[in-house]
This record gives C-alpha cells, sequence and structure tokens, in this order.
C-alpha cells in the first residue's frame, strides 16, 4: 500500500519532557514517528524502559487532552492503532469523566467495559429494526451519549450527530457496542467528532 504522512510536526505535551514533536504517518498501519534526541534518549536496549514510560505518558497525555477538549463541549474522539490501546483510553476517559463520582446503574457492553448515563458508546452492528428516524437506523461506528438505562437493561440513547434518540435492547448492547470515547484510526471512517486526539 501507498505510505504517506497524515499530520506533520504535530505536538504533545508530556509531562516529564515537555513538548515532543511528532509525524503521523500511514503505511499499511499507523504510526507516529518521533525524534527520541528530543527526551535526550537513543534507541538501544538499555533504553527499553525509559521508551516504554514515554508510551505510557503520551497515552495519559492523550486521555487528559480528550477530557479537557470534552469539558469544553467538543465532540471528540481518540484514536489509536492497536485495540489494546483503544481499551485503555477508553478505559482513562471513562475515569477521568466520573471524576470519583458514583456512576449510578452500569450495564456491560459487549467490549467488556461497564455504562452508565453520561458515558459515550460506539455501536458495531448495523441493524435496521434500530430506526432513529423513517430513512435511518443504527449502523456500525454510530456514537452515541447514554441518557437513561431501563428496567430490561437496555439504554435510551441519544446520537452524537443528529441528536435523535432511540432504544438499544439489551441483546444488542451485550453483543454491539463499546465505550466511544477511542476508537482505532482504521474504524474511525465516518466519525463525527470537533477534535481527534491521535
Amino acid at each position: 500500500p501507498p505510505s504517506f504522512a497524515t499530520h506533520q510536526d504535530a505536538v504533545i505535551e508530556t509531562a516529564e519532557w515537555g513538548p515532543v514533536r511528532y509525524d503521523l504517518c500511514f503505511g499499511g498501519i499507523s504510526y507516529a514517528l518521533i525524534d527520541v534526541a528530543q527526551i535526550g534518549l537513543v534507541i538501544a536496549p538499555e533504553n527499553a524502559r525509559a521508551l516504554a514510560m514515554t508510551g505510557v505518558d503520551l497515552r495519559n497525555r492523550i486521555a487528559a487532552d480528550w477530557h479537557a477538549a470534552a469539558l469544553a463541549g467538543d465532540k471528540v474522539v481518540m484514536l489509536a492503532e492497536r485495540r489494546h490501546d483503544v481499551d485503555d483510553l477508553n478505559h482513562r476517559a471513562r475515569i477521568h469523566r466520573l471524576d470519583g463520582t458514583s456512576p449510578g446503574r452500569e450495564i456491560h457492553l459487549a467490549d467488556g467495559n461497564q455504562a452508565s448515563v453520561g458515558d459515550v458508546i460506539i455501536t458495531r452492528t448495523n441493524d435496521r429494526r434500530l430506526r432513529i428516524a423513517a430513512n435511518d437506523w443504527v449502523k456500525n461506528g454510530d456514537r452515541w451519549n447514554i441518557t437513561g438505562v431501563g428496567r430490561q437493561s437496555d439504554l435510551i440513547v441519544r446520537h452524537n450527530r443528529s441528536n435523535l434518540t432511540t432504544r438499544l435492547p439489551v441483546d444488542y448492547v451485550q453483543a454491539s457496542t463499546g465505550l466511544g470515547y477511542a476508537t482505532t484510526i482504521h474504524a474511525a471512517q465516518g466519525v463525527s467528532s470537533d477534535t481527534t486526539h491521535t
């Protein structure tokens, strides 16, 4: 496949090294190119731990940036290359959102996470039976805000883009939903947001 840069000279703030510049690239997969000299390291076996810790720091910074943008009212989504990074970002985002408060009644999602009123979820299966308008239905990749939890553990949700609402039955919730604060770069096609954090 072709290779190209999607973002050049982007900057992420880190706690230890300050601003770190990187290029986000695609060449069959997406990856960030960072000159590690910016953080005073060279790529060598003895620096493996420090390089790994930098990755953790960057991931933490992305989650914090997401939270600040969400508090400002932006519709934001975090993007990551690998599924386990998405799971970690979703988990961190929910912790930030709850900020130590009780979540209320929680529902188990298909991705293994729990969700409650106020959380953002993503649907993973097209289902024409679940209508949101005469000519629209629940689709793979749609993002929703949970506005209510029904007695049968169904979810009342509001579409992130159209603001239309629908009910997701418990069988759909348990089979085809996940937290929607982060997604893989590959799965992000069609996701609507004001801001992305990679």
